[in-house]
């Protein structure tokens, strides 16, 4: 038995084969998805971080937009406020 020859392959390249390469592929495969954006035949595959960068960039302009709006609209309620409390000064004084 010691004399003879195994034929086939041996343990290290099934290892290799079966456990380390599909792992190394699955990370590929998950790189690929996460940072790579592609335009295949006029179809645009976004990666996920593209598109976590646009909604990221809508969700900044849609806040400043609605900072902006309360803004001027608080602005606007100050000053009818500073005229109100002026004319009651002005009464005040008149009476």
């Amino acid at each position: 038995m010691a004399g003879k020859k195994q034929k086939g392959i041996g343990l290290l390249p099934k290892l290799l084969m079966g456990v380390f390469i599909p792992i190394v592929l699955a990370f590929v495969v998950i790189g690929i998805m996460l940072f790579h954006n592609t335009n295949v035949t006029g179809v645009k595959l976004n990666s996920l971080k593209g598109i976590g960068s646009g909604s990221l960039t809508e969700l900044s302009r849609v806040s400043l937009e609605e900072s902006k709006n309360s803004w001027t609209s608080w602005r606007s309620r100050s000053s009818k406020r500073k005229r109100w409390m002026w004319r009651l000064r002005l009464k005040s004084m008149s009476n």
